[in-house]
């Protein structure tokens, strides 16, 4: 049986006026009218009161509820036009070339598509991280700083990976920038050893330790092809809102 999200439940709770039992009531009438799985139909019913759902629902989900609600196809555009888009083109992707499979289920097609949309955020996170930690040592040392402050272990680290040696060769898209060959582990210790650079640029220190582990879980989980679940995600989703904050702040005093 698929979960309903916590903070979702919550909010229906909150705009209904009423308890939980009453809520999965309502969940389940919304299941039976639509045929969706639990969770879609909560996201449904949100949507019907004008919640915003754009932190529960992956682009899969609403590509679902768009088809047996047509009713919401207009809100689903007006307030999540990108992962509507998105939607579309994986559900055309998968018409061509998943279809067919008798051995995918909906619910491992679910999970696949829930797998997507957090591969495309960590891409983004990670490598935003990257270039603010570039861009910071970039303003103090100049455009050699890899050469000059980099530890050392991570340089031998990095070069092992362009090369291909102790495992698979990375591959960067972005040029030969050392930078795009570090996990968030080596740019945490950049920042751990040069915290009074990030310090001056920040306002205050800024540390990513607590990150880690969470990050690397989801990498494995996607390098394995295993689902993330829910509570992984949500966490994830917490740390990127906590990230843009910093980001933009990196970003302001920079150009200051």
């Amino acid at each position: 049986m698929s979960t309903i999200n916590q903070e979702l439940l919550d909010l229906l709770q909150e705009e209904i006026g009423t308890g939980k039992t009453q809520i999965y009531w309502h969940v389940a009438r919304k299941r039976e009218m639509t045929g969706l799985p639990r969770s879609q139909a909560a996201i449904a019913l949100a949507m019907e009161l004008g919640i915003k759902v754009d932190r529960y629902a992956t682009e899969y989900d609403l590509s679902m509820i768009s088809e047996v609600e047509p009713g919401l196809k207009a809100v689903i555009k007006d307030m999540l036009p990108e992962k509507t888009q998105i939607a579309s083109a994986i559900t055309m992707g998968q018409d061509k070339t998943n279809g067919y499979d008798p051995f995918l289920d909906p619910k491992l097609i679910n999970s696949a598509h829930k797998n997507a949309e957090i591969c495309a955020k960590l891409f983004l996170f990670e490598n935003s991280i990257r270039r603010a930690v570039h861009a910071v040592m970039e303003k103090k040392h100049g455009i050699d700083w890899w050469y000059d402050a980099a530890p050392r272990d991570i340089m031998y680290t990095t070069f092992d990976r362009r090369a291909g040696e102790n495992g698979p060769k990375w591959r960067s898209q972005f040029g030969a920038e050392p930078i795009y060959y570090t996990d968030i582990k080596d740019l945490n210790e950049i920042i751990s050893l040069h915290q009074d650079i990030f310090t001056d640029v920040l306002g205050k220190e800024l540390h990513i330790e607590g990150w880690i582990d969470l990050v690397e879980r989801i990498r494995a989980g996607l390098m394995f092809a295993n689902p993330i679940t829910l509570k992984e995600r949500d966490k994830f989703l917490a740390i990127l809102e906590d990230w843009n904050k910093i980001a933009t702040e990196i970003h302001k005093n920079l150009q200051d």
